[in-house]
């Protein structure tokens, strides 16, 4: 009786070798995905805006706080523009572009 183990010829089956390809094959598309995309510029990478004043909630706390979000709307379009590029949550971009700016 032979005992059974990864490293015996017996235990790998047809199931287990296409499995282990569909997840190898799965895993390199997520890598290339990620590579491209930290590779690749975003035409909201060119537009001004403010740092950041955090890593985690970026500039959403400005902009959602009650009284305050109209003034930092008046203070980022005077300082930068119609067209402004921001940070959501954990680092996404997002742009905000003004009616009376956008012709």
């Amino acid at each position: 009786m032979s005992r059974l183990s990864l490293f015996n010829p017996e235990y790998i089956s047809h199931e287990t070798s296409l499995t282990s390809l569909a997840f190898l094959a799965a895993v390199a598309l997520a890598a290339a995905y990620a590579i491209g995309r930290f590779l690749t510029t975003s035409p909201l990478a060119t537009l001004p805006g403010p740092p950041s004043p955090s890593v985690f909630t970026g500039h959403l706390l400005k902009i959602s706080s009650p009284n305050g979000g109209i003034d930092f709307r008046d203070s980022i379009t005077e300082t930068y523009g119609g067209m402004v590029k921001l940070k959501a949550l954990l680092g996404v971009r997002i742009s905000i572009v003004l009616p009376r700016y956008a012709r």
